[in-house]
């Protein structure tokens, strides 16, 4: 399996940019697992994000999922706080409204940094492989003039994960595949409409 997967990512994953003087980093959210944590995906785009921002000082925006729960965003929120910060992260941090799906995450991220006035020029979006193509998608449409950068993770996705589709690495490819093709051919508009089924 572990053959197949790095197959995959030599196909079907992008090559990361190459990352300097950006205005805005942006971890992608992947919510919380069963034990009410940070899956290792967040925790590993939340790293990538730390490193790049104490070498480069630029703001960090992100949004948390709101419909784990009453509440599930501002917990995940102050997750991702603790976090960075343990991580040696003082610079500006930007949360956004809670979302639903990538597509809502950077919406509610767009109008956070216009209401807060930041330079979102170049943008870099740092998220798990497998996400990598269609975030790129969903980011160049909704900041149509903004340049998009992206820096993927490896992420590891198993059965705590909160959102069945997130409970193995192969349901998440699969997800994230046809979640591709749906925006190539239905758009963002579509697609936000659409949210992660929850285990029963």
């Amino acid at each position: 399996m572990e053959f197949f997967f790095k197959l995959v990512k030599s196909l079907y994953g992008l090559k990361d940019n190459a990352v300097s003087d950006c205005d805005l980093i942006v971890p992608l959210g992947y919510g919380l697992d069963k034990l009410e944590e940070l899956p290792d995906p967040s925790i590993k785009t939340l790293k990538a994000v730390a490193r790049i921002a104490i070498l480069q000082g630029e703001v960090i925006a992100f949004a948390s999922s709101n419909y784990f729960w009453a509440g599930s965003d501002e917990y995940e929120n102050s997750l991702k706080i603790k976090y960075l910060l343990s991580l040696g992260v003082e610079k500006r941090v930007v949360v956004a409204k809670g979302i639903t799906n990538s597509v809502t995450e950077a919406r509610n991220i767009l109008n956070s940094v216009i209401k807060n006035n930041i330079p979102h020029r170049r943008i870099l979006v740092v998220c798990d492989w497998m996400h990598a193509r269609g975030a790129r998608i969903i980011w160049k449409k909704i900041f149509p003039g903004s340049r998009i950068l992206i820096v993927s993770v490896d992420g590891k996705w198993d059965k705590h994960h909160v959102a069945s589709l997130q409970q193995s690495s192969f349901r998440w490819l699969l997800a994230c595949i046809l979640r591709h093709v749906a925006l190539i051919l239905l758009g963002p508009n579509m697609v936000e409409r659409i949210r992660h089924p929850l285990e029963d």
